[in-house]
């Protein structure tokens, strides 16, 4: 089997958010949400798949202010769920989570410092940069 990095990037404000998945033969890859500031060059790891688990990140949205919000898709031998993250710099906070089945993979958005998303069979939505 040959490695293989896919990479999403969404950038706003100087901040740049990364995915990357880097399945490979060996079992020494890895995936991870990065959040890059783009004008320092600092970077710092959300989140890193657990031996166990997969972590497939469905959706990346970034606010203006810098706040990460995606949903990823939790998969291990218990079952499979679903959680949307927001990470405001300094702390990572479930907004929603749930059987896989029930959210919609692509359907996060940013507007006006609130996240949107359908699940549950509803539209969803949280304050993720309070004014």
């Amino acid at each position: 089997m040959t490695s293989r990095t896919s990479l999403l990037i969404t950038i706003a404000s100087a901040v740049a958010v990364a995915f990357e998945d880097r399945p490979c033969a060996s079992g020494g890859c890895a995936e991870a949400t990065i959040r890059l500031n783009v004008a320092t060059g600092r970077k710092r790891v959300l989140s890193e798949k657990e031996p166990d688990d997969t972590l497939p990140v469905l959706d990346l949205e970034l606010t203006r202010r810098g706040t990460v919000v995606w949903i990823r898709a939790l998969v291990n031998p218990t079952g499979q769920r679903f959680e949307v993250v927001r990470w405001d710099g300094a702390a990572a906070s479930v907004l929603d989570s749930g059987p896989l089945e029930e959210i919609q993979a692509e359907s996060l958005a940013i507007s006006d410092g609130r996240a949107y998303w359908f699940a549950h069979g509803q539209a969803m939505s949280a304050i993720v940069d309070p004014a």
